[in-house]
């Protein structure tokens, strides 16, 4: 897969990605998600999560798979995917996705 690190902070990916493989060893992060998603069906109060990590790890694939699960509960969900170069928590090229759970 090409490196993105020749791009500063840009949009690089949203919406829903299609039919997937199987999400593996992603149970816990995707438990987190639900809770959120929990919280907003039950209060009708929104929310953003931003989900940090390194390229590669998975993020957008968490937060398409929360996304499809909160539409299914019938709320309005979206997710973006933003490169972040040289990110101090990271040390290197790093992207931070962010799943919107609106009401």
């Amino acid at each position: 897969m090409p490196s993105r690190t020749d791009r500063g902070s840009e949009r690089i990916d949203s919406g829903d990605p299609g039919p997937q493989e199987p999400l593996i060893d992603r149970q816990l992060e995707l438990d987190v998600l639900r809770e959120h998603i929990a919280r907003v069906v039950e209060t009708r109060r929104g929310h953003v999560v931003v989900i940090l990590g390194e390229s590669g790890v998975g993020k957008s694939r968490v937060a398409a798979e929360a996304a499809a699960e909160a539409r299914n509960r019938g709320l309005t969900a979206s997710w973006s995917t933003y490169l972040l170069l040289r990110w101090p928590l990271f040390g290197r090229s790093s992207s931070t996705t962010i799943l919107s759970l609106p009401t």
